[in-house]
C-alpha cells in the first residue's frame, strides 16, 4: 500500500512539473547584436558596443564607445572607434629594432588584454571574431624605408594599417580625431605635463585644436617605428630624426589610440 502511495505522489509532482514553465537559462542566451545608425554629424555609419571610460568622471561608470562603421561583409562589420581611447606609446621603447613590429607592440598586448577585458562583456566579446591580420609593407621597393616583414597575427582588436586607413578613411578630415578626456587625463598622470601644452606644435590652425596624432600599424621609415596620422588627417611616418634631434617637437610618442575589430552581427 505504501509503495502505491509513494508511486501516485511521484506520478503527481512529475505531471505538476511537466505543467510549470520556466524561465529561459539567460546564460545559454546569445546577445542581439548592435544596430547600426546614421547621425547627420558623422559621415560614417555608426554602433555602440561595449564601454569604457570617456569623460573622466569614474563616478557616472564607463560611457558606450561609439565605432564608426567602415565596412560591412559577409554579416560581419569592421568598425574604428571614433575617439582616441588612450594617449599612450606604441611600444615602450622607440629605437630603431628590426625585433619590433606589430606583432610585438605594447599596444597589440594592451589591445588584446587589458582593453579587450575592461571594454567588453564576455556576452559582447563572443561578437568580436579573431580575425588573421595582415601587415604588408608600404614600400617594399623604397630604398628611403627599411622594411621589415611583419607576421600574420591572430587578433580580436588591432590598429588599421596604412593601407586600410587609406582605403576607407577618404581624405584628411575623415581622418582626424581628439581623445577622449579620460585618455588625456592619463597622459597627464603619466607624463606631469598639460596635454594642450604638448600638443601646441602641432596645431598651426584653430580647426586642428584639440585633434591628435594617431598610430596605425604599420612601420615608419626605419625598423622598429610606427606609421602616423597627423593632426589635420595627413598620414605619414616616423623617421629616425624623431629619435636623435631634441630640437623636434616630438618628445614622448604618447599619440592616439583607436582600436579597431569586426564585429559579428548575425543574429
Amino acid at each position: 500500500m505504501k509503495t502505491a502511495k509513494m508511486v501516485s505522489w511521484l506520478l503527481v509532482v512529475t505531471l505538476l512539473l511537466g505543467c510549470m514553465i520556466f524561465p529561459a537559462s539567460a546564460e545559454g542566451e546569445r546577445l542581439p547584436p548592435p544596430e547600426i545608425m546614421e547621425r547627420e554629424d558623422l559621415n560614417f555609419p555608426y554602433l555602440t558596443f561595449g564601454a569604457y571610460e570617456q569623460d573622466n568622471n569614474l563616478e557616472n561608470g564607463p560611457e558606450p564607445i561609439e565605432w564608426l562603421v567602415l565596412k560591412e561583409e559577409d554579416g560581419r562589420a569592421l568598425v574604428l572607434s571614433r575617439y582616441a581611447l588612450a594617449l599612450m606609446k606604441y611600444h615602450h621603447t622607440v629605437a630603431i629594432d628590426s625585433s619590433v613590429t606589430w606583432e610585438t607592440w605594447e599596444s597589440r598586448a594592451w589591445l588584446n588584454g587589458e582593453f579587450l577585458e575592461a571594454a567588453f562583456s564576455k556576452a559582447e566579446q563572443e561578437r568580436i571574431p579573431t580575425v588573421t591580420v595582415e601587415t604588408p609593407m608600404v614600400h617594399d621597393h623604397d630604398p628611403g624605408f627599411d622594411n621589415v616583414p611583419v607576421n600574420d597575427t591572430e587578433d580580436k582588436l588591432f590598429l588599421l594599417s596604412m593601407q586600410e586607413a587609406s582605403r576607407y578613411l577618404k581624405g584628411g578630415k575623415a581622418r582626424r580625431c581628439q581623445p577622449t578626456a579620460y585618455a588625456i587625463a592619463g597622459y597627464e598622470a603619466a607624463m606631469g605635463q598639460d596635454w594642450e601644452t604638448s600638443m601646441s606644435g602641432f596645431w598651426r590652425r584653430e580647426e586642428y585644436m584639440g585633434n591628435c596624432v594617431w598610430y596605425l600599424r604599420s612601420q615608419g621609415k626605419f625598423p622598429g617605428s610606427a606609421a602616423l596620422v597627423e593632426v589635420y588627417g595627413r598620414m605619414t611616418y616616423m623617421f629616425d630624426a624623431m629619435i636623435y634631434l631634441p630640437e623636434l617637437i616630438v618628445r614622448d610618442f604618447m599619440w592616439g589610440i583607436r582600436p579597431a575589430m569586426w564585429i559579428d552581427l548575425t543574429p
